[in-house]
């Protein structure tokens, strides 16, 4: 899962900020692999497509994906970027969004959650497009 979530952000980042032409590294890959299937070049638009699509998240913790993403669309910043996801965070979302009285997350899924947060802020500490949101599954 680590490296799904690491390919997310990095199709996520920012390129040419400040500029007319200020896009997403996935956005810049998909129009490579636009213009390599128009001038005919099908190995190199596959390739390109390839790279977009990246490592598959396992089925079994999509729904934890999906979760994370909530809580990252949630989370609140400081001067040193983005506040780091928190037990107490999760188990206000867990009631607020009514997951705690199915007995939802397990404590397995809490683990998973945390994991997904380092692999994420490893992948972030990378390069440029620090609070850069990861893309959906």
């Amino acid at each position: 899962m680590s490296a799904s979530v690491t390919h997310r952000v990095r199709m996520s980042r920012a390129v040419g900020a400040g500029t007319p032409t200020e896009s997403t590294v996935g956005a810049v890959l998909a129009a490579a692999a636009r213009r390599a299937a128009a001038r005919g070049d099908a190995a190199d638009a596959a390739r390109l497509r390839a790279d977009l699509v990246g490592p598959p998240l396992p089925p079994a913790l999509l729904h934890v994906w999906g979760w994370w993403l909530e809580l990252h669309a949630a989370r609140g910043s400081g001067l040193a970027g983005p506040a780091p996801l928190t037990h107490a965070a999760v188990r206000a979302w867990a009631d607020t969004t009514g997951r705690a009285a199915l007995g939802r997350p397990t404590p397995g899924e809490v683990r998973a959650l945390f994991w997904v947060e380092v692999a994420w802020r490893e992948a972030v500490a990378e390069g440029p497009g620090a609070a850069s949101p990861p893309a959906r599954a």
